[in-house]
């Protein structure tokens, strides 16, 4: 089909009776009932979509690729409010419903006359129910709220709404309906809000300031008190997020006094100042600078104390803080052009997102003695800060902090407090970030940090080529300490995972309260590990490792010369190779209390050759007996064999004697 089908009506709208109230409904309340409506034909276009379906042959809910028919409306209400209207369906073929999805393969090339009709019809009816169902697959939208290019035709033809051109005076009400207009240059839309009258809160119309439309504010903006619109005088209470956003030209901004919601600006780098008028109870300037109340606080009149927004262009290169400040909006000063110098307040406890983002010119900032956090990108691009001195009192900073602060050379940190700032040039970090040796052990820093903020390390082994590597061969004990201090940095150790190769007659571990994950398996005759009492994740009896709890045994070192072993009431798992490579262990006695033995649990042990089985022993795990003398087994009534996903025919005993 090469024309486009034309299609018009006019109608008396009535909106679906609503039996429960008595009320008839109305079209996303754009229309009501009385209204003239016509409703004229644009265009309409078909896509390949998914659609999630019930798929009755398999009783699942699946995506099912169609054809999705869109038919586009213009809908005149009483010959001057404009909308847009939307009727989408979607068309399947009989082979794809009900058998996983077959791709639907059309040779369908346009969209028939009988089918807009029917389009058209279902859309009337649509809005004659009152939108009783609108969602994605129909819909009424503003004029401004939907796409001038509307659909393609049938087929290849773009559709176009047509858009009428007008002209307007200085002063005069542009009217562009459903209570958007423009006043004396400031766009305006009628919204509901809600003001406390003896305690009461009760809803009233006012105006919001809104984006211009194919154009943005320039020069000096003043918010008026009110607005008559419709013979009503309108308080101007509001200004949208993005108002301001974005005007290159824009280089002021009067705040009225009736202006209880007034977003920060970012985009407009020509804003040299924001004044708010003598009695707004919630804004107020100074010098061009405005502040607010805590946005996470109970909005209290009178009470100014956050800083909302630090204009672009503010002329001022060096910024103190006034006293009364204890908090700072995200952004609040991104991109300022001049600024050089900041001091913060002892009352501001942290700079939040991106506030001193893209402030090229920033030298310097001194930190309050409140200050605790810095947070995600608050410095980034500060391309002309070179040194940064970390106080006491400062606790958490973001890895991100001060990404892009290239020119960086200097980092000082507080005794005891690192912070992983991984965007910093490495020579910020006088201690190194390498691995270093002390007393015989060798450690790496972690990169993460614990909640305190102190930097964490890691015992490895040495590697290949360590320069620094010694054998100590008299040595029978090691004591890992909870903190070390290299290079007068302090470090807390949290990380134990070395075979201690260098301490070849190593029998017994000494691990501190610090110590929050550990690998024993490696160190070949160690005989005992021991746990200071301290430590919140593992605990020791008699040698061997268990978690803080003692319900699970984690490790038996290697070395521990005992043929035969009780394992403790209390404990409800053996972990996976808790036992695995133990040369000296012939007999192993469960207690009740053990339901599940992990993976190769005892794999290797050659010498193993009796096993007393608890009562409760639910799981056993594959290989867990691998490579025994085991000869004979007794199973509880409730054990089972737990199989790997794939089966390779290996069983917990596989290559023992049984």
């Amino acid at each position: 089909m090469n024309a486009m089908i034309q299609l018009s009506e006019t109608y008396t709208y009535e909106g679906h009776k609503n039996w429960e109230t008595g009320k008839r409904r109305t079209a996303q309340k754009k229309i009501k009932t009385g209204d003239t409506v016509k409703i004229t034909f644009l265009g309409a276009s078909e896509e390949h979509i998914r659609v999630n379906r019930f798929n009755g042959s398999w009783d699942v809910y699946e995506d099912i690729p169609v054809i999705g028919e869109n038919y586009y409306f213009e809908v005149v209400v009483n010959d001057k409010h404009s909308y847009y209207g939307k009727y989408a369906d979607d068309r399947y073929t009989d082979s794809s419903i009900g058998t996983g999805g077959v791709v639907y393969k059309s040779n369908h090339e346009s969209i028939g006359e009988e089918q807009v009709r029917l389009a058209f019809s279902r859309f009337k009816e649509w809005l004659t129910n009152g939108a009783d169902k609108n969602n994605y697959w129909h819909g009424i939208y503003k004029k401004t709220e939907f796409p001038e290019k509307i659909a393609y035709g049938m087929p290849g033809e773009e559709v176009v709404a047509p858009v009428a051109e007008t002209v307007w005076k200085v002063g005069e009400i542009i009217e562009e309906g459903d209570g958007v207009f423009m006043f004396d240059g400031i766009r305006y839309e009628v919204f509901k809000d809600y003001v406390f009258i003896d305690d009461n809160r009760k809803a009233i119309s006012a105006l919001k300031v809104l984006p211009l439309k194919g154009d943005v504010y320039a020069g000096k903006v003043t918010i008026p008190e009110s607005v008559s619109y419709h013979r009503r005088k309108l308080s101007v209470t509001k200004v949208d997020y993005n108002a301001f956003n974005n005007c290159p030209e824009l280089t002021e901004v009067e705040v009225s006094k009736t202006v209880t919601s007034f977003p920060s600006i970012s985009g407009s780098p020509k804003v040299e100042r924001v004044t708010v008028a003598e009695g707004n109870p919630y804004y107020r300037s100074l010098d061009g600078i405005l502040y607010g109340q805590e946005r996470f606080g109970g909005r209290v009149k009178g009470a100014y104390t956050e800083l909302l927004y630090y204009p672009a262009a503010h002329p001022g290169e060096h910024f103190v803080f006034p006293e009364f400040v204890e908090s700072i909006s995200d952004h609040a000063f991104s991109a300022c052009q001049m600024l050089k110098s900041v001091v913060l307040s002892d009352k501001v406890t942290h700079i939040p997102n991106g506030t001193f983002r893209n402030c090229i010119n920033l030298e310097s900032i001194t930190w309050g003695t409140g200050l605790r956090a810095i947070w995600d990108k608050a410095f980034e691009n500060c391309t002309a800060l070179k040194s940064i001195v970390f106080t006491d009192s400062i606790e958490d900073v973001s890895s991100n902090a001060f990404r892009g602060c290239t020119n960086l050379s200097s980092v000082t940190f507080a005794k005891g407090k690192y912070f992983d700032l991984e965007t910093l040039p490495g020579d910020c970090f006088p201690w190194g970030k390498n691995a270093f040796a002390l007393d015989g052990i060798y450690y790496a820093p972690h990169k993460e940090i614990n909640r305190k903020g102190d930097a964490l390390l890691a015992v490895i082994d040495f590697p290949e080529d360590a320069q620094d590597r010694t054998a100590f061969t008299d040595v029978t004990t090691v004591r890992i300490p909870a903190r070390v201090e290299h290079y007068g940095f302090i470090y807390e150790v949290s990380d134990c995972r070395s075979s201690f190769s260098q301490f070849p007659s190593l029998k017994r571990l000494d691990l501190p309260a610090t110590i929050k994950k550990v690998d024993i398996a490696k160190i070949e005759n160690l005989q005992e590990v021991v746990v200071d009492k301290a430590n919140t994740e593992f605990s020791s009896e008699d040698g061997i490792l268990f978690n803080k709890e003692k319900t699970v045994l984690l490790s038996c070192p290697r070395g521990r010369d005992v043929k035969k072993y009780v394992i403790p009431s209390g404990v409800e798992k053996i972990a996976e190779e808790a036992f695995c490579g133990q040369p000296y262990i012939e007999e192993i006695v469960f207690p009740d209390s053990t339901t599940v033995i992990g993976k190769r649990a005892f794999a290797s042990c050659s010498s193993l050759h009796q096993v007393h089985l608890g009562k409760s022993l639910k799981k056993i795990g594959i290989e867990s007996f691998a490579y025994t003398a085991i000869e004979r087994f007794v199973l509880p009534p409730d054990a089972r064999f737990v199989q790997q996903n794939t089966w390779d025919g290996k069983t917990p005993f596989y290559g023992s004697s049984d």
